[in-house]
């Protein structure tokens, strides 16, 4: 009978002998459900930082940048500033420029800037990458209509901050899942080693459930070192080693099962 719900292993994973125990015995299909909201409360907080980081660097630091630009025009692939001539595009802290918006420059120009650059010329945008080692040039006789102002950019910027998070969310999230589906599973083909030294009957599916609990406190501890100034020599080390002490702690808390219930334990998915 099941006494734990999917969301008690996020701290009783820590310690429970009964839920690990419960965990082989019955999680059908439950593991994977956990291990879906476990990676979705723990981007929760990176996401959360960048989002107030962004929008905070949007509010400030951006409109040191935004206000340097001009007014630019795109019509059939021609460029047109207001007001005209060359604008240099500067790092507010640098000084150095990394955008050139000039309808008489040419690609060579980018000489003048730094490792990451861009060029707005008459009809091209020009990409220069890796401090010069690797340039891309665009035509922009495909642009029909296009324009923007300094308003236009602080509002693009505005909606960029606010929904970038959401966004990236679903896509970092299937990301580690799947990572974190193989790491379970590699896992599994050591636990069945220590279940076979420790005498316990498990079958490999529920070495699986048995991986995903055991890696919990090292996803948790994970988040909250990133959030720390203590910063762990060999962490990846440190995580695997955790988690191969929480999964031996999870199988031997089956050894306990009479010999008719181990049976059952295996069979669980």
């Amino acid at each position: 009978m099941r006494q734990f719900q999917v969301y008690h292993p996020l701290w009783m994973a820590f310690y429970s002998r009964p839920l690990y125990r419960e965990v082989g015995l019955y999680w059908t299909g439950l593991a994977l459900l956990y291990l879906c909201l476990l990676l979705s409360l723990a981007w929760l907080p990176p996401l959360v930082k960048a989002h107030v980081g962004l929008r905070r660097w949007v509010q400030s630091d951006a409109e040191r940048v935004l206000s340097q630009f001009p007014r630019v025009a795109i019509h059939n692939g021609d460029v047109r500033v207001d007001p005209p001539g060359r604008h240099l595009i500067k790092d507010p802290d640098t000084g150095k420029p990394f955008i050139i918006i000039d309808t008489e420059a040419t690609v060579e120009e980018l000489a003048e800037l730094s490792k990451e650059s861009i060029l707005l010329t008459r009809s091209k945008l020009v990409f220069q990458r890796a401090q010069g080692r690797e340039t891309r040039i665009y035509d922009l006789g495909n642009v029909q209509n296009l324009a923007f102002t300094q308003d236009d950019l602080r509002r693009w910027l505005g909606i960029g901050a606010n929904m970038l998070a959401p966004f990236l969310f679903p896509f970092l999230l299937a990301g580690s899942f799947l990572y974190r589906l193989v790491q379970v599973l590699i896992y599994a083909l050591i636990g069945t080693l220590f279940a076979r030294s420790a005498g316990v009957a498990l079958k490999y599916d529920a070495l699986v459930r048995l991986s995903v609990m055991a890696i919990t406190p090292a996803v948790i501890l994970d988040v909250l070192q990133e959030f720390s100034s203590v910063k762990v020599p060999l962490w990846w080390l440190v995580c695997f080693l955790m988690a191969m002490g929480y999964l031996h702690f999870g199988i031997k808390a089956c050894k306990n099962l009479e010999p008719h219930v181990a049976e059952p334990a295996a069979i669980a998915a």
